[in-house]
């Protein structure tokens, strides 16, 4: 009888623990405040406005999707690789423009500063623009005041 007192005392600590919840468990993506249509200008000479799509990519969980990036076109998408606050363009072709570069968001949240460099044949050009205004969500928030 002793014996098996002392085993029960031994055991009963371990019969308390428990693993954790299931239901506990962080599921939010760490890309969902990028997806939003985003209004990007470019900085310098041209100071061109236009506007951006960013979406998931459902293939991988660590990349974004970026439709009309340097405004070549609705449809044609890019994609970036978020690592921290750095979205990573790596060497990609779209209708023969090289493009590469990276983003660095803003510790807010609410602005994305780019640095790439496109090559279209004609040798390799270098730009700097920002992503900033989210235009569909604040065109969301408008509507909803009103």
């Amino acid at each position: 009888m002793k014996k098996k007192g002392w085993f029960l005392i031994i055991l009963f600590p371990f019969l308390l623990t428990s693993c954790s919840d299931d239901s506990e468990l962080d599921t939010t993506d760490a890309r969902e405040f990028l997806v939003d249509t985003w209004r990007c200008t470019e900085l310098g000479a041209s100071g061109i406005s236009y506007d951006v799509q960013v979406t998931l990519d459902p293939e991988f969980d660590n990349r974004v999707l970026l439709e009309n990036f340097h405004e070549l076109g609705e449809g044609e998408k890019l994609y970036a690789v978020l690592e921290n606050n750095v979205l990573l363009i790596p060497e990609q072709t779209i209708f023969d423009h090289v493009i590469e570069g990276e983003g660095v968001i803003a510790v807010n949240q609410k602005n994305i500063d780019w640095d790439y460099s496109v090559d279209d044949g004609s040798g390799q050009e270098y730009f700097t623009s920002r992503f900033g205004e989210v235009v569909v969500t604040k065109a969301i928030e408008l509507i909803a005041e009103n």
